[in-house]
């Protein structure tokens, strides 16, 4: 049977052109000869990148896979059918196909990747470093931490300078908030170090005016403050018995001050030294006395005297002046003062003593005279001020 369209023979009982597609007219009992084949002018349905018939209808060629775009009853002239195509050029032209979807698939990983860097790189410090430094927030925290504890049992133990240590070492590892936490246990501590330095020293007053001017000495909840209690007690006590008790000064004090009572209680009284005494009832005073030819009774008990220029020797009675009215006195009416200060505390002894004893001492007792004695203190308590 042949194609009415294309004069391409088929088998007997086939529907279609196996060339064109045509849909083909059975055989009659009359036969009917074959029309001759169509010019190249006459339309035929053929693949455009092809030239391969393909079927009414159909989507895809069935020769190349080429998309059929046309609808199925379009028939394109010969003369306007691109040129034949061989399989050869298909299969060199598919390669080319894939390259360039592969570059456009490239293409777009590139730019994704990117815009992917892109906002990595823009994203904020702190997010694109977390786990870093939540790693390193940790290990300042435990180092921080073991600082601490050190310090503490440095503490138990009241050593001081470990603790200061270890809080110093707990200081360069902490936060700033971790740092506010021993802030004041570690100054109360750089303090009683440099203290105790100055004391070392022997600088009291320099112990003196850094600890006042800490102001850790009302601090009672600081680590450092009952050392620093200690301490500056201490220095308070060197500075006052270091201090001149006795000078110039307060011997021209008291000079003047004789002369005006003297006067009040109708007696003139003369001053003497260690080496300038006077006769009282045969005996030179106090040049017997400083000797150890007599011996000095207060209130019944044997003391030791020394004469002192700023009243600061170590032990017993520091003899700082001397007063009587021994050469213008009536016999039985004269007096002897010793103005003395015994362990810092000002005391005016007197005698009036005309005869020896068993003892072969001078008795003594303090004065009853307030105003004497009160005078007396004012002039040493004010050389300490």
């Amino acid at each position: 049977m042949y194609c009415e369209q294309c004069g391409t023979k088929n088998e007997s009982g086939s529907a279609f052109c196996i060339n064109c597609g045509a849909k083909l007219i059975q055989a009659t009992s009359v036969p009917i000869e074959p029309e001759p084949v169509k010019s190249a002018e006459e339309t035929k349905q053929l693949c455009p990148v092809c030239q391969v018939a393909y079927a009414p209808g159909s989507q895809f060629c069935e020769n190349c896979g080429h998309a059929l775009g046309q609808p199925s009853g379009q028939v394109a002239k010969a003369t306007q059918a691109a040129e034949p195509i061989s399989r050869q050029t298909l299969k060199q032209q598919a390669p080319a196909q894939h390259k360039r979807l592969w570059w456009l698939v490239g293409g777009i990983a590139v730019i994704g990747v990117a815009v992917g860097a892109g906002l990595y790189l823009n994203q904020p410090a702190s997010q694109s470093v977390k786990q870093p430094t939540s790693t390193s927030s940790k290990k300042t925290t435990s180092a921080f931490k073991q600082s601490v504890n050190a310090a503490e049992a440095a503490l138990a133990q009241d050593d001081y300078d470990t603790a200061l240590e270890a809080y110093n070492q707990a200081w360069t590892t902490g936060t700033q908030t971790q740092q506010q936490s021993i802030k004041a246990k570690r100054s109360g501590l750089q303090v009683l170090k440099d203290s105790q330095a100055l004391a070392d020293q022997s600088d009291y007053q320099g112990v003196i005016d850094k600890i006042e001017d800490s102001g850790l000495l009302t601090k009672k909840g600081n680590v450092a403050y009952q050392p620093l209690q200690k301490l500056y007690k201490t220095a308070k006590a060197q500075v006052t018995s270091e201090k001149p008790l006795w000078g110039m000064s307060q011997s021209s004090e008291l000079s003047s001050f004789m002369d005006s009572w003297g006067s009040t209680m109708h007696q003139s009284y003369q001053e003497y030294t260690d080496v300038d005494s006077v006769d009282m009832y045969g005996t030179q005073l106090p040049a017997a006395l400083l000797s150890g030819d007599l011996k000095t009774e207060v209130d019944g008990q044997i003391v030791q005297i020394n004469w002192s220029d700023d009243g600061t020797s170590e032990s017993g009675y520091q003899i700082v002046a001397a007063y009587s009215d021994a050469n213008t006195a009536d016999y039985g009416a004269k007096h002897f003062y010793l103005f003395a200060i015994d362990n810092g505390q000002p005391k005016v002894l007197i005698t009036m003593q005309n005869q020896g004893n068993n003892n072969h001492s001078i008795e003594f007792k303090e004065t009853e005279n307030q105003t004497l004695k009160n005078r007396f203190a004012e002039i040493v308590n004010d050389s300490t001020d």
